[in-house]
């Protein structure tokens, strides 16, 4: 490298011409002799100065950067404008059926939602200023550097141009380095080059990460909640208080079975981990939930219907769900004991067939009993039915009860559980909870295990029965069971004296014959031997096309389905426990439908929310980012108080500074035209940092800093650094400038007299 310097003064008047110019060009007056500094109206002199304006713009970038990213940061796990995203920090703890402690303003949301989309806003400002700002910040630095570097570093003009043509950002500069080999790198790379291309890399790299862990996502909001009341399925605190009794209950149940059919749809029946749909495609072609009760999982019955939803709130509610086994008993001790025991008991008899029923009942106090205690708690109860069926050809009446063609003994067992479930909510993917066992997050208070007896000596008033009991009082007990009716209709002259009634079915829809029977067109519901099990008993008796023979063959059909050995016992189980399902639906009903104040009911709260837009992100991306966001913009702004701190020769490496270094070093670089910047060997020779000398050329002289109120000029590759008090000879527009910051332009102006060209 040429250890001579290259004075940046002496372009001022000179020029930047090539010798062949200069030769070619026409005489010049005699200019004035400028190195000397004798005209110091022409070229004036300054101190260096400091430049703070970079270092404002980096803060304020920096400032935008930064309350993007906290604004964001905030907003993913709370609102600015209210206290939460969730419905439980503006309410008593989830489960509680009390009224908000605390108003909610929907409005406040939608403030915040705007103070996201302006943190958007900003985010996306930031993003395209990355590269900008840290390119001008890199520039203004470079200057600092290329003067302070100094002769040690080896600097050259040709590592001098890498950072003047910004090469953190040139393509041309990274192509030119990997077509070369790897010495190549050595020619353009300065420590400050490696350090702006790093910056730059870091500032370009946050955007595009930050898009990929950040995303925005559509959250519900707590708007608008109300509360609905619900009647407890357990009515009163005392053994005296009315409830739903068993004369209330049979009756709905009794509507209830004899409505129900394969095409029925029930609200009120829940399965776990199942979608609300009212019908199912599967290989038995279109089915219902009715028809399909036993394959659910986990079915039960609830007051409210299945497509409740609680949305933000987590609220509980009573459910009901049972289960049953059918089983045909060979030995008729068991019912004999029922029958000797305290227990509800029914026989009726007709043409053909008798049926005995015995379903035992508790008793205490002299009193019947409930299975039911007054408690919200878990309960769970056991219930049992048997059925004595007989059957026998209606030629052979003597027979029926002596020696009947076909006898069978049917034990029903019901197992049916009372608890909580908590409802639907955004919280548990809109699922229905599991069954628990507790009303609310803590025990009840003041809520004993409290007994269920009938109010009067009648069975029919006792409180809270058994929901087999129940269905089994609706079917054979009441006088308007129907087994009574049908059973009265047949053995009356009613059917054939009374032509009004000549059309009436008393024995049609019969209860479960939907669900037993594969002539109803649900063969889907198991294999069903009834067709052939009727014939076997009754042979060839022809009931006649009469009412009574279709009131007749109505009757022992179902009578048959049921009692028949040949009927499969899964298929009576399912029948029986979607039966119970009818009949603890019809429980829910008859609660719901008592007035408000004369039954205990409880709150469900429920909102649906609003939609609000929050940042998604996770806290593991949020540290990731904010040390990426610290490092780089820590650095930028260390990089921008480098190049403000320090006195500089020039604002920035821009054209017009590499004008002025193309001029000191004209004789070596003349205006010719080249493709191959990479062969021109005199970039590797000029020095390219800038240095001072004094004006008659020592280095001594103005390092020591003695005449510092004399006049110094810049040089090229100049061993001696620039000083910061030292006056250098500059232009003078900007001792104009010094002149009126400084307060003297007038006095400067007059004596300066008529400007000279320059």
């Amino acid at each position: 490298m040429d250890s001579q310097g290259y004075s940046l003064v002496t372009s001022i008047n000179n020029g930047s011409r090539s010798p062949v110019e200069q030769e070619r060009a026409p005489p010049e007056p005699p200019a004035a002799p400028v190195d000397n500094m004798e005209n110091q109206d022409t070229v004036g002199s300054v101190q260096l100065r400091r430049s703070f304006w970079i270092l404002i713009i980096a803060s304020l970038y920096a400032v935008l950067v930064l309350s993007s990213w906290i604004l964001t940061c905030i907003l993913s796990v709370r609102p600015l404008t209210t206290a939460s995203y969730s419905f439980d920090d503006y309410f008593i703890p989830a489960f509680s059926q009390d009224t908000p402690h605390d108003s909610i303003d929907s409005s406040a949301f939608v403030t915040n939602e705007k103070w996201y989309r302006a943190a958007r806003v900003m985010q996306t400002i930031g993003t395209v200023l990355t590269i900008p700002i840290t390119s001008a910040v890199c520039s203004n630095a470079a200057v600092v550097f290329i003067q302070r570097c100094g002769k040690s570093s080896k600097m050259t003009l040709r590592m001098l141009l890498a950072l003047a043509d910004k090469g953190w950002t040139n393509t041309d500069l990274y192509i030119q380095l990997f077509k070369g080999p790897v010495s190549c790198w050595n020619r353009y790379f300065t420590s400050f080059l490696l350090v702006a291309i790093a910056l730059h890399v870091l500032g370009a790299l946050i955007a595009p990460l930050q898009s990929l862990l950040l995303s925005p996502k559509t959250i519900k909001v707590p708007n608008s909640p109300k509360a609905i009341s619900v009647a407890h399925l357990f009515q009163g605190q005392t053994a005296d208080s009315t409830g739903i009794t068993l004369s209330m209950l049979s009756s709905a149940a009794l509507t209830a079975l004899r409505s129900a059919n394969g095409n029925s749809y029930n609200e009120q029946i829940w399965a776990a981990n199942s979608p609300r749909t009212e019908t199912h495609e599967g290989e038995c072609g279109t089915t219902t939930q009715l028809v399909r009760y036993s394959q659910l999982d986990d079915p039960f019955i609830a007051v409210l219907p299945n497509d409740f939803n609680t949305g933000l709130v987590r609220q509980r509610t009573q459910r009901l769900n049972s289960s049953t086994h059918a089983t045909f008993l060979s030995q008729e001790e068991p019912f004999i004991n029922c029958k000797a025991g305290r227990s509800f008991q029914k026989q009726y008899n007709g043409i053909g067939w008798a049926v005995a029923v015995c379903a035992p009942v508790l008793w205490d106090d002299n009193r019947w009993q409930s299975p039911w205690n007054r408690r919200q708690l878990r309960q769970d109860i056991s219930e049992e039915l048997y059925l004595h069926f007989n059957f026998s050809n209606p030629n052979e009446r003597d027979k029926l009860l002596k020696s009947p063609r076909h006898s069978t003994l049917l034990k029903i067992t019901a197992n049916t559980t009372a608890g909580w479930f908590e409802l639907p909510n955004y919280r548990n993917a809109n699922k229905p909870g599991p069954l628990e066992g507790k009303y609310l997050s803590s025990p009840v208070k003041n809520l004993a295990d409290v007994k269920y007896y009938q109010t009067d000596d009648s069975l029919e008033k006792l409180v809270a029965p058994g929901p087999l009991l129940a269905m089994t009082y609706a079917i054979f007990g009441a006088r308007d069971s129907f087994m009574s009716i049908c059973a009265t209709a047949l053995n009356s002259d009613v059917l054939s004296s009374d032509a009004s009634l000549q059309d009436v079915q008393f024995c049609s829809n019969a209860p479960l014959l939907a669900f037993l029977d594969s002539k109803s067109g649900q063969i889907c519901i198991g294999s069903d031997q009834s067709p052939r099990a009727y014939h076997d008993i009754f042979g060839d008796y022809n009931a006649m096309n009469t009412p009574y023979g279709r009131n007749w063959e109505a009757l022992t059909y179902w009578l048959v389905s049921m009692g028949s050995f040949q009927t499969d016992t899964k298929r009576i189980s399912d029948a029986f426990e979607t039966g119970l399902a009818l009949v603890n639906t019809a429980w829910a009903e008859v609660a719901g439908s008592i007035p408000v104040g004369s039954i205990d009911d409880y709150g469900v709260m429920f909102d649906l929310g609003a939609d609000t837009l929050v940042p998604k992100i996770s806290q593991a991306s949020i540290i990731a980012i904010s040390i990426l966001h610290s490092v780089y913009l820590i650095s930028l702004l260390c990089v921008a108080s480098y190049a403000a701190f320090y006195p500089k020769w020039t604002s920035s490496m821009n054209g017009f500074a590499m004008m002025r270094i193309g001029a000191a070093v004209a004789d070596r670089m003349p205006l010719l035209i080249t493709y191959k910047e990479d062969e021109i060997h005199a970039l590797d020779k000029i020095p390219g940092w800038i240095g001072g000398t004094s004006l008659n050329g020592s280095c001594e002289e103005h390092d020591s800093g003695k005449n510092s109120d004399q006049v110094a000029k810049l040089e090229l590759g100049s061993p001696c650094r620039l000083r910061g008090k030292q006056k250098y000879a500059c232009y003078e527009a900007d001792q104009i400038t010094e002149k009126k910051r400084q307060g003297g332009s007038d006095r400067y102006e007059k004596a300066r007299g008529p400007r000279a060209p320059i």
